[in-house]
C-alpha cells in the first residue's frame, strides 16, 4: 500500500508544472517573431502627428526610446502572483485582478501595476505619473504564438501609441 502512495505523490508532483501551465496557458518564455520596430516608428508617428512642429520631433525621439521593442516574455507563477517581464523595460509581479502594486519600469519611474485576465487575455496595465502603459497579451487557439499589442496613452499626446508584436516559445 506504501509503494501506491509513493506512486501517487511521485505522478502529482511529475504533473504539477503540467497543471500550472493549464491554469496559466500563456506561461512561459516567448521570443519576438520578425521586427516589430516599424510598427512601433509607425505608432509613433501616427499619435504625434497633430502636434506642433515645434514640440513633434522632440515627443518622437522621447517616445521611441522610452518605448522599446521586447525581444523576450517571460510569463510565469509566482507564489505572489503573475510575474510579467517585458525585456529589460519591465518586470512585475501582481496578483490577477488583485490590487494595484508599486514598482519602478528600466528608467526609474514610479508605476502602479495591475495584472487581470481574459479568457486567452493577459492584461498589465501600468499607471504612472505622466502616461499609462497597457500591455495586452493574446495568446493564439493553438497556444503557439503570443501577441503583444502596447497601447501608451498620455495627456501630453494628441493620440495613443497602439503598436503590436508576435512572439513564439
Amino acid at each position: 500500500m506504501s509503494s501506491m502512495r509513493l506512486l501517487l505523490a511521485t505522478l502529482g508532483v511529475a504533473l504539477l508544472p503540467a497543471l500550472a501551465h493549464a491554469d496559466l496557458p500563456h506561461a512561459g518564455t516567448w521570443r519576438l517573431v520578425g521586427s516589430a520596430t516599424a510598427a512601433r516608428d509607425a505608432a509613433v508617428e501616427r499619435a504625434t502627428e497633430d502636434m506642433s512642429v515645434f514640440t513633434r520631433g522632440i515627443a518622437r525621439r522621447r517616445l521611441r526610446a522610452g518605448t522599446p521593442v521586447h525581444q523576450r516574455v517571460v510569463i510565469e507563477e509566482k507564489p505572489g502572483g503573475v510575474r510579467v517581464a517585458l525585456g529589460e523595460a519591465y518586470d512585475v509581479t501582481a496578483r490577477l485582478g488583485g490590487p494595484a502594486v508599486a514598482t519602478r519600469d528600466a528608467w526609474d519611474n514610479a508605476l502602479q501595476a495591475t495584472h487581470r485576465r481574459s479568457g486567452r487575455r493577459l492584461v498589465q496595465r501600468l499607471v504612472g505619473e505622466d502616461a499609462t502603459v497597457t500591455h495586452t497579451l493574446q495568446l493564439s487557439e493553438d497556444g503557439a504564438t503570443l501577441t503583444l499589442t502596447v497601447r501608451i496613452e498620455s495627456h501630453h499626446l494628441p493620440g495613443d501609441v497602439v503598436y503590436r508584436a508576435r512572439y513564439r516559445r
